[in-house]
């Protein structure tokens, strides 16, 4: 055994602070974490299944953040997320009750619970500040009800509210998006600041080899002269079997490589030299059979356990040493800390750079070295850099005239008022004036590059509005617009319009020419159809369409190929047009509530889908084409009229919650065994009598819903053993 080189592969595992030398591939995704992160008190991190954000988290940025300076808390729901996280601050904190309920302010809206207290006292008693991460984050709406979620958001916004110096950063998977909603709701902020971890890319696959490639610290090299034809062969597999790079795929890859070569060596102790020769020998007995496995072992949730318990042992050592008097001073010391740090956080300096400060009858903004920034101007009135208007700052000059200020020093005139109509504003924002009336002057504002007119009672939109050909952004929702003139398609520079809330009962064809377009929501409308021309939009990659009255889709809807995110919740559909198996990038598809009988045998060529929405339509049977989803983490079948599933369920690999309540089924496939990441089952209102027995087997499984079915006593007692599993 060369007990100085290690195995640079984790297998389906995470790697952590203590696997930097074999962490490759995700350098400039880790310092982009690490400068957001510095930015921002709350950052959303998410990304597709199998792109690393574990791994980001436990060993990228946590080699990146100094433990001097930081404390560090990983936390993952367990049974529930607000005991989870208050069991990690109960090892934060130890048993300082007295402690808690000393610095505990009654009158302090914010400070009102428990997990606020243990929050503020960690951060008290540590004396630097935190961090708090929330890793695999879906699994709250996985397995959470909303009582649980309830309580961590009033959690969050008390936390962000106390000004500590209390990072919270939230891992979360891409299709789980959606589920943030109510979050926003309550934390406007959360998807303020996020970052998307992209899939591999063969660059970053040939720095992974390379860098493992070390014969000095690793025990995997390749084989010399082959190493680009090696890595072209591993990203072709890759590729081969999906369109996109899937990380736990390449670790088992590598794995089952290494394991070829070792004769199975579990101990992974032995050195190994990777050839073209025994990777091709690999693929070619593989058959075809899916090499990545997805049983997932238990991760650690906190990376700095072994820390706390140090510094725990030395504070201890340290207030025995010193007495009863050092004791006090320790204290007070925290104290004074304290109250020097809520001073320095009064100021905020928007993405890490700029604050507001005020002297001399002037606004002006300030650098972290204190240095007043002179391309920012001063300014007679003035708000800070923020979220509302996307990153700009609201000023105001001696002349009373208004602006948009970027973080570059350049001017956007600023209007509130429609009826304002000087053709050098560049921004305006009319939202909430209940007695806004639109006319065909607006066209007069040429310059225009994002117009805010939500919440009024806007009944419908001038021809002038077709003038504004620099609008970026234009929100419209929640007014009483029935219809957009034809004018609406001379846009053709628009990526974000927002018609959500209002009672448009058709779109015109013009709609087709806004080829720029990337977003758009038209939820709760009266739209009964889509024209042909939508076909154009060729550039949408979010399209909602829920709470519409739409009974058929055109064929051209085929032609959206950079759709991820397709929602048709609430409608009259009654088939799909077979040209919907063209949207290959397509990663969300919520169909529910609608009146679907059956499905065309082209939904299975959505390789990309991760969430599928069927629920509450009239459907009896699946085509055999939709079990070819692999990539398929949730389904939703309930409130159907399905009888049965065939064994081809065993061949989605990475479901992660099958919701087939209040179908006509009788019993499941023996083949459901086959689901390893299976961790929720919804089977309530069935008419199921009997489990599998092997189903206690399936590694990820926590919930099993049997409500209101005529279940067996055998298989009553393996829901019990599943969802019970200490009793």
């Amino acid at each position: 055994m060369q007990s100085e080189k290690e195995y640079p592969f984790k297998y389906l595992n995470a790697y952590g602070r203590n696997d930097k030398d074999f962490y490759f591939g995700r350098n400039e995704e880790v310092e982009q974490l690490y400068e957001m992160a510095s930015q921002t008190d709350l950052l959303l991190l998410y990304g597709v299944s199998g792109t690393g954000k574990t791994s980001m988290l436990k060993c990228g940025l946590a080699n990146r953040l100094e433990l001097s300076d930081w404390f560090v808390l990983t936390i993952r729901r367990g049974a529930n997320i607000n005991l989870s996280l208050g069991k990690a601050l109960n090892a934060a904190i130890g048993n300082d009750t007295e402690y808690i309920d000393d610095h505990h302010d009654m009158e302090n809206e914010t400070d009102n619970t428990r997990l606020v207290r243990q929050i503020k006292t960690s951060r008290l008693k540590h004396i630097k500040p935190i961090y708090l991460i929330f890793d695999q984050f879906e699994e709250l709406y996985i397995l959470g009800n909303k009582q649980e979620q309830n309580e961590f958001y009033q959690t969050v916004k008390q936390v962000l509210a106390l000004n500590l110096s209390v990072k919270i950063i939230i891992a979360i998977r891409e299709e789980y998006l959606e589920h943030l909603h109510d979050f926003e709701q309550v934390v406007p902020g959360i998807l303020q600041k996020r970052l998307r971890i992209e899939p591999m890319t063969l660059d970053k696959i040939r720095e992974v080899l390379q860098g493992i490639n070390n014969p000095e610290k690793s025990l995997v090299t390749l084989q010399k002269g082959e190493k680009d034809k090696f890595i072209e062969t591993v990203y072709d597999q890759l590729h081969k079997e999906k369109d996109r790079i899937d990380l736990s795929y390449f670790q088992s890859l590598m794995d089952k490589l290494y394991l070829s070569l070792t004769n199975n060596d579990e101990k992974r102790d032995k050195e190994a030299v990777f050839t073209c020769a025994s990777l091709e020998k690999l693929i070619h007995n593989a058959n075809g059979e899916t090499v990545r496995k997805a049983s997932r072992t238990t991760r650690w949730a906190l990376i700095a356990a072994g820390l706390f318990l140090l510094l725990a042992i030395w504070q201890f050592m340290e207030a025995s040493r010193a007495g009863e008097r050092a004791k006090k001073e320790y204290q007070r010391a925290q104290y004074e800390y304290h109250r020097a740090e809520k001073l320095i956080n009064a100021f905020y300096f928007y993405d890490g750079k700029y604050a507001l400060a005020y002297n001399d009858n002037r606004y002006y903004f300030i650098n972290k070295e204190g240095d007043e920034v002179e391309k920012l101007g001063s300014w007679k009135k003035a708000e800070q850099f923020n979220i509302k208007y996307y990153g700009f700052a609201k000023v105001t000059d001696w002349d009373e005239t208004t602006y948009l200020l970027d973080t570059l020093g350049i001017r956007n005139k600023y209007a509130n008022k429609i009826n304002y109509l000087d053709s050098s504003i560049q921004a305006m924002d009319v939202n909430g004036q209940l007695s806004v009336k639109l006319t065909d002057d607006i066209g007069k504002l040429i310059n225009l590059t994002q117009l805010w007119l939500y919440h009024n009672n806007i009944t419908g939109l001038p021809p002038g509005i077709g003038n504004l050909t620099k609008l970026t952004r234009l929100d419209l929702s929640e007014n009483k617009i029935k219809s957009l003139p034809h004018e609406i398609g001379k846009l053709t520079n628009l990526p974000s319009l927002n018609l959500s809330n209002n009672q448009i009962t058709a779109l015109p064809p013009e709609i087709g020419n806004l080829i720029n377009l990337a977003w758009s929501d038209m939820s709760d409308n009266k739209i009964t159809g889509l024209p042909h021309e939508i076909g154009n939009l060729s550039k949408l990659n979010e399209l909602d369409l829920t709470n519409n009255q739409i009974a058929d889709l055109p064929h051209e809807i085929g032609n959206l190929t950079g759709l991820t995110g397709l929602s048709l919740h609430n409608n009259r559909i009654t088939n799909l047009p077979r040209e919907i198996g063209n949207l290959s990038k397509l990663m969300y598809l919520d169909l529910a509530d609608n009146k679907l009988t059956s499905l065309p045998s082209e939904i299975g060529k959505l390789k990309s889908l991760v969430w599928l929405y069927l629920s509450r339509n009239k459907i009896t049977s699946l085509p055999n084409e939709i079990w070819n989803l692999t990539n398929l983490t949730g389904l939703d079948l309930s409130g159907n009229n399905i009888t049965s599933l065939p064994p081809e369920i065993g061949n989605m690999p990475n479901l992660t919650w099958l919701i087939l309540s209040d179908n006509n089924i009788t019993g499941l496939p023996p083949e459901i065994v086959n689901l390893p990441n299976l961790t929720g089952l919804d089977l309530s209102g069935t008419k199921i009598t009997h489990l599998p027995p092997e189903i206690v087997n399936l590694p990820n499984l926590r919930t099993i819903n049997c409500d209101n079915t005529p279940l067996d006593n055998f298989s009553k007692a393996l829901v019990e053993k599943i969802n019970n599993p200490r009793k």
